[in-house]
């Protein structure tokens, strides 16, 4: 079988053998590397390539190529081949450029601009590539299986099983129960007729049944149980604001646990590709940035509990107790409060009766690849829906966005519009609302209603997604912990200023910045009453919230903090 390629095209001589050097040298036992000099005959060679059925896996573009431009050939190439990764090749000390790159990666041109070899080797420009072709590996290239499932690709349990795999950074597949590859597997392991679905076969050929979540944590080896013992820090949620509490708390010394009742990453992690996080130039996929916060916090010897809910919380003494689904305590000195937003639904009985069945609440980026070929729809204006109509019209035929409202400017940043109006694949229609949907076992349609007219219309769909925000997880906190109005919960001055009650707080001082109304229960990321909805937001509160549990501890050894009974 050949090998893939890596495809350069430069009309500076000098410079191509440069690129070309570098690349056989690293890569030349496992791609072939072609270069050209002209971009009409590169396109040429393309489509032939394309026809011969080679996979082209990079497909590298000088930005100032004679007669078209860089860009609007790394354009071309993605409507001939839309799974080659693409890059703009910029010369050394070129800073004039940075508004023509911004524009090639704000509008899908480009994957990556990378700087030209200066020397041999150069491993910048080598980093640059392997990160391209990691990418493209994890699609193309047989990865390491340590789950498999097999299930059937529109129930809804395999969804939330195969949706946790791929968010949680587990690698694994999932294989439908009518596939030749799920039928051998079920085969192998003797659960052929499968007596119950999904089927979840370990790397040690261990078998799962329709695993609950602990079942299949504790089967691959993580932690859903506390230890019995008192931390410095109780943290409730493993969201960006959770992680990042983890991180900077256990690395200051603080003996620190974190309790998530699903995946690390939040609704963060369900994003495709955050494009404006400090220190990641061309964007970084919410699961990857999560997952890495995640290992940090690990590092720092920060304690996780998994697939557990937190269903109490209450003060004896000077200890803060967070009483588990299971029963189990965790017994803190401190706590912080970072429960984050559960998926707001649309109230549609024939909708979420088909949650799993077509129909996502979330991004669901395992199931994109699914969608190819497909109409699917989008409900939501704000920058998560954005975010997925960009990463699913990588695969469907047609991602088509439904605004309630007249436009998307007030809920969703400006890059973010450009680049959708940008996606040819992409439709936004405004002023639109879903009112019912159709299909028995599987989503078949949708029936639309314009919010002005009241006009109906009955579209076929192979896919819902509903991004429409979320309300805070706080029901499961007692009364003493004030929240707002909608359940955000309430800190530091707006205690009193956002509808609490000014004579519920027990200490001479004032609340800290991210202090509850209970003294050494703290709170942060979306869930937080004020709280803008960003990553880079969440993260900063996660750091003040420690500061803030520090100045609580010093409190407590001085012993100028109260007692305080049960609540």
């Amino acid at each position: 079988m050949p090998n893939p390629i890596l495809f350069v095209v430069d009309d500076e001589l000098d410079s191509l053998r440069k690129v070309e050097r570098e690349l056989v040298r690293r890569y030349g036992a496992d791609y072939d590397v072609l270069t050209e000099t002209s971009a009409p005959v590169a396109l040429q060679r393309l489509e032939a390539l394309a026809m011969d059925g080679r996979e082209v896996v990079v497909v590298f573009a000088d930005l100032e190529l004679p007669g078209m431009h860089g860009t609007d050939f790394l354009m071309r190439i993605h409507d001939l081949m839309t799974e080659a990764k693409r890059a703009l090749l910029v010369d050394l000390g070129n800073i004039s450029c940075a508004g023509t790159l911004l524009q090639a990666l704000t509008f899908g041109q480009a994957d990556n601009y990378i700087t030209k070899p200066f020397e041999t080797p150069d491993e910048q420009f080598h980093r640059a590539i392997s990160e391209l072709l990691e990418e493209w590996a994890r699609i193309h290239r047989q990865q390491f299986e340590l789950v498999r499932i097999v299930g059937e690709q529109w129930s809804p349990r395999s969804y939330e099983l195969r949706d946790a795999l791929t968010r949680s950074g587990i690698p694994g597949a999932f294989y439908d129960v009518n596939s030749d590859e799920g039928r051998d597997l079920l085969k192998a392991v003797d659960q052929l007729p499968p007596s119950k679905l999904p089927v979840c076969v370990l790397y040690n050929a261990e078998v799962l049944i329709d695993p609950s979540f602990v079942e299949f944590d504790e089967a691959i080896g993580v932690s859903t149980h506390p230890e019995d013992k008192l931390y410095d820090l109780a943290i409730v949620g493993a969201g960006p604001a959770g992680l990042s509490a983890a991180v900077y708390g256990a690395s200051e010394g603080l003996d620190t646990v974190v309790v998530e009742r699903d995946t690390p990453g939040g609704q963060a992690g369900t994003s495709s590709l955050v494009r404006n996080y400090l220190g990641f130039p061309r964007g970084i996929s919410g699961s990857d940035l999560m997952m890495q916060a995640y290992r940090q916090a690990w590092l720092f010897q920060a304690k996780f509990v998994f697939a557990r809910d937190a269903v109490g919380l209450r003060a004896n003494g000077t200890e803060r107790e967070v009483v588990l689904s299971n029963g189990e305590i965790i017994r803190a000195k401190t706590v912080l409060l970072c429960p984050g937003i559960a998926y707001r639904r649309l109230g549609i009985d024939a909708i979420d009766r088909l949650v799993g069945m077509g129909v996502f609440y979330g991004t669901a980026v395992s199931e994109a690849q699914a969608m190819r070929g497909k109409h699917v729809y989008i409900v939501g204006a704000g920058n998560s829906a954005g975010q997925a109509a960009l990463h699913l019209a990588r695969y469907a035929a047609q991602v088509t966005m439904l605004v309630r409202g007249p436009s998307m400017a007030r809920s969703m940043s400006s890059y973010l519009i450009q680049e959708v109006a940008a996606m040819r694949r992409i439709q936004v229609r405004v002023n639109t609302a879903v009112i019912d949907g159709r299909g028995e076992h599987i989503l078949e349609g949708l029936v639309l209603q314009n919010t002005l007219t009241g006009a109906l219309e009955e579209v076929e769909a192979g896919a819902l997604f509903i991004l429409i925000g979320g309300e805070p997880y706080t029901a499961w906190l007692p009364p003493v912990i004030q929240r707002d109005r909608q359940g955000y919960i309430l800190t530091g001055r707006d205690l009193a200023m956002g509808g609490g009650s000014p004579d519920a707080w027990s200490l001479a001082r004032a609340p800290l910045l991210l202090e509850t109304s209970v003294p050494g229960v703290f709170a942060a990321g979306d869930a937080r009453h004020g709280a803008p909805k960003r990553i880079a937001s969440a993260v900063g509160e996660g750091s003040v919230a420690i500061r803030n549990a520090h100045e609580y501890l010093a409190e407590l050894e001085t012993g100028h903090v109260p007692v305080t009974e049960a609540v």
